[in-house]
């Protein structure tokens, strides 16, 4: 969800934001993929047509003509594909303090990231069905989860992912970098700029005295800006992980941060859980003891850590033995409704071709 922690509504284009009006233009948060799409009002008639292809933007009815992205992960790249495809914002900056080689790094950059219906249905929204296809081929379907390590028992106790048959869509694990590559490349050029090794240190904004909204470093120097008299017409959205900073500015409504609380905006209003998650994926397959597509999990007796590693896509974290029919051809392991529709993309939709019970994909194997 793009949200803030104040007051009213605004559309732009079926661009629904909840923002901070302390200042003369609007400033929002972004923390996950599906979030960065949820909070947008969309049918499947607004939804970016074909396969997914760039959409030339289009004037932007809410009047925006200016967004700042601070961060280029998920959540910013999934923002700056909604602005450009959706709410039609002419000029999208991503500000990203990884250096260029990094941010156009295909694979080794992040661990994985599971994506049930709606963010599937959230990367229709914002770059259409070949995003979806393009997303899904490249990352696993969730059959189900394995827990090991449990006391008495003899191996892992196996529950089927039942999410397709629930909902007519499946679960799909992907690898980070792989679905931050997707999404990257739905980013038309002529709209978006990215400008790397930039907005780590990040400090505060102002409106200068011609109109235009500057985004400043610790030092005080101008990172961003954007044209003169444009302040009111431009969005902030952060995009900028756990250690956000722009967090700080709406939760305390303050345009800069403090010098002598630098040192703790990094962890400004995070919530210890009590529990270390730790993820792995790695580009190995796994041996014939590992379910396919079944997601590995470990949990510590005392509940601080869990452990997981789970497919997310092929050679990563799995095994992946193609099932075959007697004929030793190899077999589609799932339909594909975008390609068996006569009537354009239906995933989601009633009129869509159901995915197979855990029972049937038995029988296709």
């Amino acid at each position: 969800m793009i949200h803030t922690a104040a007051s009213r509504p605004i559309g732009a284009a079926g661009l629904s934001i909840r923002l901070r009006r302390s200042v003369a233009f609007a400033i929002a948060l972004s923390s996950t993929a599906s979030r960065a799409a949820s909070a947008l009002s969309f049918s499947e008639t607004n939804a970016p047509p074909g396969a997914g292809e760039r959409v030339k933007a289009k004037p932007s009815s809410g009047g925006l003509e200016r967004a700042v992205v601070v961060g280029g992960g998920i959540a910013g790249l999934a923002s700056a594909a909604a602005l450009q495809n959706i709410a039609g914002v002419p000029d999208v900056l991503i500000l990203e303090r990884s250096s260029p080689e990094s941010f156009s790094r295909r694979e080794g950059v992040g661990a994985g990231a599971q994506l049930g219906p709606n963010g599937l249905r959230a990367l229709r929204a914002i770059g259409g069905e070949g995003l979806v296809r393009r997303v899904v081929d490249s990352g696993s379907i969730l059959r189900g989860g394995a827990v090991v390590g449990l006391p008495g028992a003899d191996g892992p106790l196996l529950r089927p992912d039942t999410t397709a048959e629930d909902s007519g869509l499946p679960q799909v694990f992907v690898r980070w970098s792989a679905l931050r590559g997707a999404l990257r490349d739905v980013l038309d050029p002529e709209v978006v700029n990215a400008r790397c090794d930039a907005g780590s240190d990040l400090c505060g904004y102002e409106v200068a005295t011609d109109g235009s909204l500057n985004l400043l470093s610790e030092s005080g120097d101008v990172v961003a800006s954007t044209p003169p008299d444009s302040a009111a017409k431009s969005l902030i959205v952060g995009a900028d992980g756990a250690a956000s900073r722009c967090r700080y500015w709406i939760q305390t409504g303050r345009p800069n941060i403090p010098a002598d609380e630098l040192d703790e905006v990094n962890t400004f209003d995070l919530i210890d859980t009590g529990r270390m998650n730790i993820k792995a994926v790695v580009p190995k397959s796994l041996g014939d003891a590992f379910e396919e597509g079944h997601t590995y999990s470990f949990f510590a007796p005392d509940g601080g850590v869990a452990c997981f590693a789970g497919p997310a896509g092929e050679g990563h974290t799995g095994p992946y033995r193609w099932p075959t029919r007697r004929t030793g051809r190899p077999a589609r392991r799932y339909p594909e409704p975008w390609r068996t529709s006569t009537t354009g993309p239906t995933w989601g939709r009633s009129s869509a071709p159901s995915w197979p019970s855990s029972r049937a994909w038995a029988r296709t194997t």
